[in-house]
């Protein structure tokens, strides 16, 4: 689904339909099949991810919810860092980062569910169970609570690590969320709250994703880090330190869901002033910087 998008966005549009063609056949396949998640054994837990975005792809939210029920069911539960939100397949297994990405895209769709959150965000921590100090990785069991390697493999080897490390690196993100039980808190972030706003002071490589789930705004930016993120609680005045990830850089591409329809003033410290429409929620702007740091902001003229 990203490499679609991506192909889309870079003008790529015959390259783009052939693939949407071949991917609606796949589509067809998930939505069809009762049971898809099984690869070369019978119970597998390589094909949640895939059935998961494609059956949300053709909007059939009730399977999605099947899905994550399944997900829910088939992630460690137990409150320790390398057990929680992995796959119970095995310990760091590269799944445990596809699954636990689907958990967090869904509580995008679902923020009162902080399960979904909880179990989905320790998960792309569990994963990195696996790496070393050193940097070494390794797909299988390779660690054990006394600091001993447990590897089956002699020595370590990375083999599928790089195929969980994609959706773990893509679903890290700074979310701002509203407890039952803690009050607001941070995953990935720093926060805080006046009478009128909330912020997000992003972790140090977590610093491109936000999420404001009390408002259910999602914020990403390319080519540039997050340094903060202040919005007031109604979600119509949105302001962004960014700093350029290198100097070189002349744009910074900015993607904001979940707004209020209407037409937004984006401005930023530079002098640049645009005025764009928002109809469905979805902002998306690409927009000239000079400065190594730059703040942008984000302001409701019109509803």
């Amino acid at each position: 689904m990203n490499i679609i998008e991506s192909l889309k966005d870079e003008g790529l549009i015959n390259e783009y339909e052939a693939l949407l063609e071949r991917f609606e056949i796949s589509t067809e396949h998930f939505i069809k099949t009762k049971y898809s998640y099984r690869s070369e054994f019978p119970f597998d837990t390589t094909g949640y991810e895939s059935t998961y975005f494609f059956r949300k792809f053709r909007k059939r939210y009730d399977l999605v919810n099947e899905i994550v029920k399944v997900l829910s069911a088939s992630l460690h539960h137990q409150p320790i860092w390398w057990w929680y939100g992995c796959d119970i397949k095995s310990l760091g297994v590269y799944t445990t980062a596809m699954n636990s990405r689907c958990l967090l895209d869904a509580y995008e769709d679902n923020p009162d569910n902080h399960l979904l959150l909880r179990i989905g965000y320790a998960g792309t921590l569990a994963y990195w169970s696996q790496v070393y100090p050193s940097g070494e990785a390794c797909t299988g069991p390779n660690w054990s609570p006394d600091g001993s390697p447990g590897s089956y493999f002699n020595p370590a080897w990375s083999n599928e690590f790089g195929i969980g490390l994609y959706p773990n690196l893509f679903a890290l993100k700074a979310y701002l969320v509203e407890d039952p039980d803690f009050g607001l808190i941070g995953y990935g972030c720093k926060v805080y709250e006046t009478d009128v706003s909330y912020g997000i002071i992003p972790a140090a490589g977590i610093c491109f994703r936000a999420f404001f789930a009390p408002l259910k705004i999602g914020i990403e930016v390319l080519k540039s880090k997050i340094e903060k993120i202040e919005t007031n609680k109604q979600g119509k005045e949105i302001s962004i330190d960014l700093s350029k990830v290198i100097s070189s850089v002349e744009t910074v591409i900015l993607k904001v869901k979940g707004l209020k329809p209407g037409r937004y003033n984006i401005s930023t410290s530079e002098g640049f002033n645009e005025l764009v429409d928002c109809n469905s929620g979805i902002l998306e702007a690409e927009i000239p910087v000079s400065e190594e740091k730059i703040n942008i902001r984000i302001t409701l003229a019109e509803e």
